[in-house]
C-alpha cells in the first residue's frame, strides 16, 4: 500500500506536493516549535540541577570554609602566579567580595590534590 503513495508522491512535481502549504505559516509554526523545545528543555534541565542539588546550594558553598576575605583575596593573587591557574583578565580588587570566596574555594579545591602529595 505505501508503495503506491510514494511511487505517486515521486511522480508528483514539488508544486503539486505543496499546492496547500502556506509556507510563511508554516515557517512561523516551526520556529515556534523550536522556541517551545528550547524552552522545555531549558526547564528540563533547571529542574535536574536543582535535583542534583538537593537543597539549592553547591558542594563548593556547603564546605566553604571560613576565610577572611582578605586571606582570600591574598591567596587569589598568589594563584595568579601559579601556571596551573588562569586569572580572568581583571583586577581582584574589582571583584565582589562572595565573587572572591568562590572563586578562592574552586582554586582551593583544584590546587588541593597536588597540595596534599607534595605534603607526603
Amino acid at each position: 500500500m505505501w508503495t503506491a503513495h510514494w511511487n505517486e508522491l515521486k511522480s508528483m512535481s514539488d508544486s503539486d506536493i505543496m499546492e496547500d502549504v502556506n509556507l510563511p505559516k508554516f515557517g512561523t509554526d516551526r520556529i515556534q516549535l523550536m522556541a517551545s523545545v528550547k524552552a522545555e528543555a531549558g526547564r528540563r534541565r533547571l529542574a535536574a540541577a536543582k535535583a542534583e542539588l538537593g537543597d539549592g546550594q553547591s558542594a563548593l558553598v556547603r564546605v566553604r570554609p571560613a576565610v577572611p576575605v582578605a586571606d582570600a583575596r591574598a591567596f587569589l593573587r598568589e594563584a595568579a602566579n601559579d601556571p596551573r591557574v588562569t586569572m580572568a583578565a581583571r583586577a581582584l580588587d574589582d571583584m565582589s567580595d562572595e565573587l572572591v570566596l568562590r572563586t578562592y574555594a574552586r582554586v582551593k579545591a583544584f590546587l588541593a590534590p597536588d597540595s596534599d602529595a607534595g605534603d607526603s
